[in-house]
């Protein structure tokens, strides 16, 4: 999926995320999974964290994150919690398992 729009708008925002949640890879290297890092910030993010993606990145785009997730990169509490926060399931409804590894 194409994530150059991402960029293009939250660039330095993904940058300040990338240094904090994604500390194996250079920032640089990191941005070009703006998925991934954004990912990062939702499952260890802090309060403010939080609020910057949100008010800023936007429920869309934190969507495309949660739809295009892998295996490992959320804990459950942070995957339901964003499911909640998102509005993808109703209240009474479970949520979806996290992704998982696909063995060939």
């Amino acid at each position: 999926m194409k994530t150059d729009h991402i960029l293009d708008m939250h660039r330095s925002l993904i940058l300040l995320f990338a240094k904090k949640y994604i500390w194996w890879e250079t920032p640089e290297t990191a941005v070009h999974q703006p998925y991934r890092v954004l990912a990062g910030a939702m499952n260890l993010g802090s309060l403010e964290d939080y609020h910057l993606l949100l008010h800023v990145i936007g429920k869309q785009i934190l969507f495309e994150a949660i739809t295009q997730a892998s295996c490992g990169w959320f804990s459950q509490k942070s995957w339901s919690f964003w499911h909640r926060i998102l509005d993808l399931v109703k209240i009474s409804d479970p949520v979806p398992p996290l992704p998982d590894r696909v063995y060939i």
